[in-house]
C-alpha cells in the first residue's frame, strides 16, 4: 500500500500559489511599471520612489502588530479578508488618475499581503513541520521568484501593446482566481485540522511531550532585553535596505542607463528566475549548513549584486545582479522564521518573528528615501548602491560575531546568551 502524501505538502503548495501570484505581482514585478506610469501620468520618479517608502511603513506597522493581531484572531479568516481586498485594491488600480489614489491603493496593497503572507505562512509552516521546516520554507518561498519572472515577462510583452492599465486588469483577474482557491480551500492552518501530527514530531504517541516540544524557548519580552537580538535586528534592517533597493530598482535603473524596456523587463524576470531557485537553495543550505553560513552565503550574495547594479553598463554585470537576487534576496523569507525557531524556539514565535519582520520592513523604508534623495541630488543610483555597499559589509561581520557557529539550536535560556 502506498504511502499517502502527508498535507502539509498540499499546504506548502498552496503558499507557493499565494505568494507566487500575490507577492509576485504586487511587489516583484512593480518596477516594469514605474517608467510607464510616471509618462502616463507625469508622475516623477521621486514620487514613485515615494510610493515604495509608504509601502514600507505601511508593511512595517502591519509586521510590528501581526504578533498580536495573530494571536487575537483566527489566521484563516484574516487571509481570507487581506485576499478579498487585495484584489480589489490591485484591480482599482487600472483606473487611478492621480498620485494620492496610488498611494493609498498601494498602501491597502502592502497591509494586506503582510496579512496574507510571510508571517502568517510561516507560522503555519511552523505549525505543519517540526523537521525539514528550512526546505519547507524555501520551496514554498521560492513562489515570488517564479512568480516575479512570469509576470515580469508578461507584463514587459503586454504593456507595449495594450498599455500598463490594461495589463493590471490581467493581473488581477490572475490573482483573484489562484488566491481565493489557494486560500479559501487549500489551505490549513495546522495539522490537527486533519486530524494529523507535524512532520517530523518525534513525541506524537505522546501529546503531553508534544506540546511541551512546541513551547521550547523564551518569551518575546527576555529577548529584547538581550544586546545579541538587537545586533540581529540592527543586521536584518540592513539586509532589508540592501534587498528592497536592489529589487525595485533594477528596471528603472537599467532603462536609465539607456537600455529598453523590454531588455530590462527581460533582466528582471532572470533575477526572479535566479531568486525562485535561489530560495530553493537557501532552504537546502540552511537546513545542512545551519543559519551562521547561510546567511554569510546570502550576505556576499547582495555584496556582488550590488557590485552589479554599479556596473551595469556592461551586460556581464547582469550575471552579478541575479546573483544578489537569486541568493541574497532570499533572506528574509528564509532566514527569519529559522531564527526565530532556531534561535529563540517556539514559546513565542508568532511574537519574535513579527519583529524580525518588522526589522526588515525598516530597511526597506530607509532604502527608498535614501535613494530618493540621491537620486534626485545626482540623477543616478550609483552614489546610493555604494553607500548600501558598506553598509552590507558592516552586516557581513555582525553575522560572524552574533550567529550560532553550527546548526544546532542556541541554548537561549542560558545566561550567556541572553546577557
Amino acid at each position: 500500500m502506498k504511502k499517502k502524501l502527508f498535507y502539509g505538502w498540499i499546504v506548502v503548495i498552496a503558499i507557493f500559489l499565494i505568494l507566487a501570484v500575490g507577492w509576485g505581482i504586487t511587489f516583484n514585478s512593480s518596477s516594469i511599471f514605474i517608467s510607464p506610469i510616471e509618462k502616463d501620468l507625469g508622475f516623477t520618479r521621486s514620487q514613485m520612489l515615494n510610493a515604495v517608502t509608504i509601502r514600507g511603513i505601511v508593511k512595517t506597522l502591519i509586521a510590528f502588530y501581526s504578533g498580536w493581531i495573530f494571536s487575537k484572531y483566527n489566521i484563516k479568516r484574516v487571509m481570507e479578508i487581506s485576499t478579498i481586498v487585495l484584489c480589489i485594491s490591485y484591480f482599482s488600480m487600472s483606473f487611478m488618475t492621480s498620485i494620492i489614489q496610488y498611494y493609498i491603493l498601494i498602501s491597502i496593497q502592502a497591509a494586506c499581503i503582510m496579512l496574507c503572507g510571510f508571517v502568517p505562512l510561516s507560522i503555519i509552516i511552523n505549525n505543519w513541520f517540526f523537521e525539514k521546516n528550512a526546505i519547507a520554507l524555501g520551496f514554498a518561498f521560492m513562489r515570488t521568484g517564479i512568480g516575479g519572472m512570469i509576470f515580469n515577462l508578461v507584463g514587459g510583452r503586454l504593456i507595449p501593446q495594450i498599455g500598463w492599465r490594461k495589463t493590471i486588469l490581467i493581473f488581477a483577474t490572475i490573482m483573484f482566481v489562484v488566491m481565493v482557491i489557494s486560500v479559501f480551500f487549500l489551505i490549513k492552518v495546522s495539522p490537527k485540522d486533519k486530524g494529523l501530527e507535524p512532520y517530523g514530531n518525534k513525541e506524537k504517541n505522546d501529546s503531553k511531550k508534544s506540546r511541551n516540544n512546541e513551547l521550547t524557548g523564551i518569551y518575546a519580552k527576555d529577548a529584547i532585553r538581550t544586546f545579541k537580538f538587537w545586533m540581529i535586528g540592527i543586521g536584518i534592517i540592513i539586509m532589508g535596505m540592501n534587498m528592497t533597493g536592489l529589487v525595485t530598482n533594477i528596471a528603472p535603473h537599467l532603462s536609465d542607463i539607456g537600455y529598453s524596456l523590454s531588455t530590462s523587463a527581460k533582466v528582471a524576470s532572470l533575477t526572479m528566475i535566479c531568486l525562485a531557485f535561489g530560495k530553493l537553495l537557501m532552504g537546502v543550505l540552511f537546513d545542512k549548513y545551519g543559519i551562521r553560513n547561510a546567511t554569510l552565503l546570502t550576505c556576499l550574495a547582495l555584496i556582488i549584486g550590488v557590485l552589479g547594479m554599479i556596473f551595469a553598463k556592461y551586460r556581464i554585470s547582469f550575471v552579478g545582479i541575479s546573483v544578489g537576487v537569486g541568493l541574497g534576496c532570499s533572506f528574509c523569507s528564509i532566514a527569519l522564521p529559522l531564527y526565530a525557531e532556531k534561535i529563540y524556539g517556539r514559546l513565542d514565535f508568532p511574537k519574535i518573528l513579527a519583529y524580525f519582520q518588522t526589522m526588515s520592513n525598516l530597511g526597506g523604508i530607509v532604502a527608498p528615501l535614501i535613494m530618493g534623495a540621491m537620486y534626485k541630488s545626482k540623477n543616478s543610483y550609483n552614489s546610493s548602491l555604494f553607500l548600501l555597499l558598506g553598509c552590507l559589509i558592516f552586516a557581513f561581520f555582525i553575522w560572524l560575531k552574533v550567529l550560532p557557529k553550527n546548526k544546532e539550536r542556541s541554548q537561549t535560556a542560558d545566561s550567556s546568551f541572553i546577557a
